[in-house]
């Protein structure tokens, strides 16, 4: 029963999805070929390196519930979830072998909490009670710890787009720029035909309202038309590296009235701004620098 109202609570996502998916729906036969860079990819998502203990432990409980009748339905998903997990096996589209590795968690979580329960139950019995409950006590503790020690660090420096320094900026953007501001920021590649910001300028959008010139991920909801001219501009940006031709053509093609920049981050710098006609320096604290746009009379 849970599941099913877990579907139906989801069922509007999940409808999005498929609906967003539909041209990916497909059945992809099992591979043939399958390089070290697949298996490389998959395993770096099991990080942690104790992750990798941990589901092994996980594997030897589900081995371990086969002997129970009540158990082995749920063997049976948890196998079928880490066969798909595979690069070899067949893909189902729009599902791939990453999104399973993700999810094995879920079953491994429960395999796993099974098989320190029916070990310290097992424990309580051939000893006392007391001694099995504070194994148990003492597991959880340590296991706790572990993932403490492991993950306190875990959040990746690349995806940390803005700093202190940003919010203080994208305040004053939002305190001293027209509603009608229009910005450029840097780009980058992020995934699959898909671009990003680079700084706190990619939060101008959904922190001060105004545009920015590479829109927020969700662009890629946009019709084709739309996200592949996004995405020749985007293309494009990245490689600009002061007040070239391109740079104004971009400036020209989506009327922009300000450029946002972070030292050290993006292709385009201060330092190659500050000498660039019609530009007008109006922010500048912590490496962060805020231009206004000069128009052409």
């Amino acid at each position: 029963a849970w599941p099913l109202l877990g579907g139906l609570a989801s069922l509007p996502w999940l409808l999005r999805m498929l609906s967003d998916n539909a041209g990916s729906a497909n059945i992809q036969p099992m591979r043939t070929v399958v390089t070290q860079a697949d298996w490389n990819y998959l395993l770096s998502l099991l990080r942690p390196d104790s992750n990798k203990a941990l589901l092994a432990a996980a594997a030897v409980a589900l081995l371990l519930a086969l002997r129970r009748r009540e158990l082995r339905l749920f063997v049976v998903w948890a196998m079928t979830l880490l066969f798909f997990a595979q690069p070899f096996a067949p893909r189902i589209g729009p599902f791939r072998p990453d999104l399973y590795v993700i999810l094995l968690f879920i079953p491994a979580s429960i395999a796993l909490g099974a098989l320190i329960s029916d070990a310290t139950a097992a424990l309580s019995r051939r000893t006392r009670p007391w001694i099995g409950r504070s194994a148990l006590a003492l597991t959880i503790l340590l296991l706790l710890l572990l993932g403490w020690k492991e993950n306190r660090d875990i959040i990746n420096p690349v995806t940390v787009i803005a700093t202190p320094a940003d919010l203080q900026a994208l305040q004053w953007v939002r305190d001293n720029t027209p509603a009608d501001a229009r910005f450029y920021i840097n780009a980058v590649a992020w995934q699959g035909n898909i671009y990003r910001g680079m700084d706190g300028g990619y939060w101008i959008m959904p922190f001060a309202g105004r545009f920015t010139s590479i829109p927020p991920v969700l662009y890629v909801y946009m019709s084709p038309d739309e996200v592949a001219a996004i995405n020749r501009m985007a293309d494009q940006s990245q490689k600009i590296t002061g007040c070239t031709p391109d740079f104004w053509q971009i400036v020209s093609d989506l009327n922009l009235t300000h450029v946002y920049v972070r030292q050290a981050t993006g292709s385009l710098q201060p330092a190659a701004l500050d000498e660039c006609p019609r530009l007008t320096n109006i922010y500048r604290d912590n490496g962060i620098a805020i231009y206004e746009i000069q128009r052409v009379r």
